[in-house]
């Protein structure tokens, strides 16, 4: 279930398999629906000139889930830590500023453009002013809201810097966390020529031309006074019987 930004509306539905959505039913949308935190999907959309994009999780507070930006014209891109966004004065072919407008973009890791879109801005800002700036302040308890309550793009923004940070930590954590203990490993049997057989089984003597011979619990290891090539002869338990 996703909820649309600040400016209210319609909890709807979206299906990640096939990018098709739905108006939430009263008994799907939760009460109170000031914030959206569902199993399945969880996040936000935006409605810009009839074309809507979301930002959400799949299997949310699970250990498989993942972070997407979509738009219902076929765009769909994770928000891996990886990719990274950002959204700055929008200026014509030409470079000249486009007053009240911003520019919202997406990059691979290595710059590589993904997605970019010019939207209306002033609109957020001046939300963001009168709610706020000019506002009555006592009524935010946590830390001050940002322009990125209001402006859906500038969340989003965000959001990549969020996955960054994230991803960041986890290879620290990665880095810093201490080795797994060793798997415990029975000791290797070995027994030299003439002194009788401790475990029953296939022996082998690697400086004796990796001679092998099966024995039973008691009998004499062989070799006696051979010498292999290296020195004496020391037998070694292969396999048991």
């Amino acid at each position: 279930m996703l909820l649309r930004n600040y400016q209210g509306g319609a909890v709807i539905n979206l299906d990640h398999q096939t990018g098709t959505w739905r108006i939430a039913t009263d008994q799907e949308r939760p009460p109170g629906v000031a914030l959206v935190n569902v199993p399945g999907i969880a996040g936000d959309y935006l409605v810009i000139d009839g074309l809507y994009h979301y930002c959400y999780w799949t299997d949310f507070n699970t250990p498989q889930e993942r972070f997407f930006f979509r738009t219902d014209d076929d765009v769909l891109i994770e928000i891996d830590g990886h990719r990274y966004a950002e959204v700055v004065y929008a200026t014509d072919p030409a470079g000249n500023p486009q007053p009240d407008h911003k520019q919202f973009s997406i990059y691979r890791e290595d710059g590589q453009l993904l997605y970019r879109t010019i939207y209306y801005s002033r609109e957020y800002e001046e939300q963001y002013e009168y709610d706020y700036m000019t506002g009555d302040t006592e009524q935010y308890t946590s830390e001050p809201p940002t322009l990125g309550t209001w402006d859906w793009f500038v969340a989003c923004v965000g959001s990549f810097e969020y996955m960054k940070r994230r991803r960041l930590e986890r290879e620290q954590e990665a880095k810093t966390a201490p080795p797994p203990p060793a798997p415990d490993v029975p000791p290797v049997l070995s027994a030299q020529p003439g002194q009788p057989c401790p475990q029953g089984g296939v022996w082998f003597a690697p400086n004796w031309n990796n001679r092998e011979v099966t024995l039973k619990t008691g009998e004499v290891m062989p070799g006696g006074s051979d010498r292999g090539a290296v020195g004496t002869v020391i037998w070694y338990l292969k396999r048991r019987a």
